[in-house]
């Protein structure tokens, strides 16, 4: 009896340990990206020390586009006549002991996410001085990850309309220790459903490998 005791405690010590690795190497993540076209669309790859992820881009002419303001977590994609941006947003730390990244409850993701989305309406509203208004935000399971579809409008006048974004649609996850974004600004609300689809489309292409990926 004491025998298996003792193999119980070191057991559930190695576990332990395990976990705690385990965690570690997803909060200290670090990831760079890789675009690459083919004939059915491009695929853009994630790489990190420990990990990997991709999405698939679909349609014949996509290519990657240069933005002057272009930020190091950002790609910005060109999907046909429709430009896609892709961020990555760290998760903020410290990351909470009760929190496995690995492992996180759909109550710890959409805690996480709702705080996320709550926190760029404001950084708009007070830092960027425009008025998000409509906003919309639907949960949702593609390809059995839980993600959430938002949608919010900007007031333009309507000498502006034509020329300047006036919404914007989302699909936000958390992969390892970030928050992924997939974004596409629209000049017209009326086209958010197409938006939808592609953002949508995307998604469900969305891969994880628990190595890095040799040769990216």
């Amino acid at each position: 009896m004491r025998l298996i005791t003792r193999l119980l405690i070191l057991l559930l010590a190695f576990c332990c340990i395990s976990i705690a690795r385990a965690q570690d190497d997803i909060n200290n993540e670090n990831f760079t990206y890789t675009f690459k076209t083919g004939d059915s669309g491009a695929l853009l790859t994630y790489n990190g020390k420990s990990h990997a992820f991709s999405f698939g881009i679909p349609g014949k002419n996509v290519t990657q586009q240069e933005v002057d303001t272009k930020q190091p977590n950002q790609v910005f994609i060109n999907a046909g006549k429709t430009l896609v941006q892709v961020s990555l947003i760290p998760l903020p730390q410290p990351i909470a002991p009760a929190v496995q990244l690995g492992s996180l409850t759909d109550d710890q993701i959409k805690g996480t996410l709702e705080g996320y989305v709550q926190y760029e309406i404001d950084y708009m509203k007070n830092d960027l001085k425009i008025n998000p208004h409509n906003l919309k935000k639907e949960w949702k399971t593609i390809n059995s990850k839980l993600v959430l579809v938002w949608y919010f409008e900007f007031d333009v006048s309507k000498k502006e309309a034509d020329k300047t974004v006036t919404a914007q649609a989302y699909i936000s996850s958390i992969c390892y220790n970030q928050v992924v974004d997939l974004n596409i600004p629209l000049y017209t609300p009326g086209d958010a459903d197409a938006a939808n689809t592609l953002l949508a489309s995307i998604q469900a292409s969305f891969k994880t490998m628990d190595k890095p990926l040799a040769g990216q």
